[in-house]
């Protein structure tokens, strides 16, 4: 009944969007680009990459995408967007030669619509994401000569769907580009049933750039990222996010991000939902997308 209800949601969205194609004086199919790009310090995003941590040597690996499919320009200032969500990470407990033994994996999909209006000198962004996220222990977390599952945990059955909007503001400011965000999520299903339903975020991105202005005809970038999240069990809990490094290549296009990570907080495996974490790691994500400009 709830995924129902979740999918004649969706097709609502879609139909207002679409019904407002009367003022559009432009419609593209399968535009170029991204109009709202994955944020890079939130961990539950579409991302190509990897993070090693250095105290047990294992990996969280991320392999996704996100891609818009439908362009709505209303006007010279505003632009609307559909697309979709399709993107995994697991964690790597030990890899010997081309054999990744993996223990967990989160899986998300769903779809979003995405809109962005210019200002002077600034710009707004926003996005609406409906996402599935469900959790497993896989093969690399059972012991077979012991016939259990490690430290006898047993799987649960992770669910939680939910509706994401966030919110964007990008300035640049004193020689930094930044993007300050604020998103709110409801869950309409969750499983345990204990797990707190709203979500609330916020966080910047800080970037640098031009500190090498021709590297193999791209620029070398300088970032700076904070994520916060409050969710919990119970009663509400913060969780935050560092990251920084550079890129390779401009901040909102194709490039190579090489990047220092701390995390304090919920455990973003699914799986351990309710246990504490804090881990450091050091990372690179391959941004697949460009941002449309």
């Amino acid at each position: 009944m709830k995924r129902t209800k979740l999918q004649i949601f969706l097709f609502f969205l879609f139909f207002a969007v679409t019904s407002s194609a009367q003022d559009v004086y432009k419609f593209n199919l399968f535009p170029d680009g991204l109009l709202f790009n994955p944020l890079q310090g939130n961990m539950k995003e579409a991302r190509f990459g990897l993070i090693y941590f250095p105290d047990n040597a294992n990996l969280k690996i991320d392999i996704g995408y996100t891609s818009d499919l439908l362009e709505f320009i209303i006007n010279e200032q505003l632009t609307v967007r559909a697309g979709i969500d399709f993107y995994a990470y697991g964690l790597a407990t030990s890899y010997e030669g081309l054999r990744l033994q993996i223990d967990m994996l989160d899986g998300f999909f769903g779809g979003n619509v995405s809109a962005r209006y210019l200002l002077d000198n600034s710009e707004l962004k926003g996005r609406l994401r409906i996402i599935h996220n469900s959790a497993h222990l896989v093969d690399g977390s059972f012991l077979l000569k012991e016939n259990m599952w490690k430290n006898d945990f047993k799987p649960i059955p992770y669910t939680r769907d939910f509706g994401e909007l966030t919110v964007m503001y990008r300035k640049k400011d004193l020689g930094l580009d930044n993007y300050y965000y604020s998103s709110l999520a409801y869950a309409t299903m969750v499983r345990p049933i204990s797990i707190k339903k709203w979500t609330f975020n916020f966080g910047v991105e800080s970037v640098y750039s031009g500190v090498v202005q021709n590297f193999y005809d791209k620029p070398i970038d300088l970032f700076l990222i904070y994520h916060n999240q409050f969710s919990g069990e119970g009663a509400y809990l913060a969780s935050h996010t560092i990251k920084g490094g550079i890129k390779f290549g401009e901040w909102n296009k194709k490039g190579l991000l090489f990047y220092l990570f701390w995390y304090n907080g919920f455990n973003y495996f699914s799986e351990f939902y309710n246990v504490r974490i804090e881990k450091f790691g050091i990372g690179f994500n391959v941004d697949f997308s460009s941002a449309i400009q």
